[in-house]
């Protein structure tokens, strides 16, 4: 999927209060999907800001941003739209588009554990982000010698 295609199906959000920024920010570092042994739980989705707006994204949609392979797949997608429908129900934020709930989502009951939220007192879990916004370490590394070219060409 590209980059430029996939800005069009991210999920743009409004917060309600502006503190809610690093409220959500700190939440979002409690849900994702736990080892088998329930004792590191790999952090789903971020909240990203850009020009005055805010995304709920899956990490994976962050790999694509950043024009790195990727498999983000519709259980992604629903996992992701599930944690925004969560999320929801707490009133952080509206979904910019007026919707009140996010589809395809996945039905949380007993039966179905597709992400985990672990509480703020919770210290026996390691927290572990598989993307860290900002980190030239997630970007696509520019060769000089490809930059001069695309600079001597007109492509950069």
């Amino acid at each position: 999927m590209k980059s430029a295609s996939h800005l069009s199906e991210m999920v743009e959000i409004v917060l309600t209060k502006p503190d809610n920024f690093l409220i959500l920010k700190e939440t979002l570092t409690r849900i994702g999907l736990p080892n088998k042994d329930r004792t590191k739980l790999f952090q789903t989705c971020h909240i990203l800001y850009k020009r005055q707006r805010y995304w709920l994204v899956h990490f994976k949609e962050l790999f694509i941003l950043d024009g790195k392979p990727t498999n983000f797949t519709i259980t992604d997608k629903a996992r992701r739209n599930s944690i925004i429908n969560y999320l929801l129900e707490l009133k952080f934020f509206t979904l910019a588009s007026a919707q009140k709930k996010m589809e395809p989502f996945l039905p949380r009951n007993e039966n179905n554990d597709d992400f985990t939220i672990i509480s703020h007192d919770e210290k026996n879990v390691e927290k572990i982000a598989k993307y860290t916004i900002g980190s030239a370490k997630n970007r696509l590394q520019i060769k000089p010698s490809n930059l001069v070219q695309d600079v001597a060409t007109g492509n950069g």
